[in-house]
């Protein structure tokens, strides 16, 4: 009896301890994609239409970049 209580601690704890590495994987891909979303929304530019060209001019407003 007291083997199988053992063994029934050892399953709870191994178990508690995967809910808390998936509580934290998942904290960290939230904390991720936070910061993810905040850059992309920081480097956006509202008035660009087109892509930023590799001079770091923004073509956008009918103008083609050469």
């Amino acid at each position: 009896m007291l083997v199988v209580l053992a063994v029934l601690a050892l399953v709870l704890a191994v178990l508690a301890l995967a809910v808390l590495a998936l509580a934290v994987l998942a904290l960290v891909v939230l904390v991720l994609v936070v910061v993810l979303v905040l850059v992309v929304l920081g480097t956006a530019d509202p008035r660009a239409t087109w892509v930023r060209r590799a001079g770091g001019q923004c073509v956008g407003q009918g103008q083609r970049g050469s």
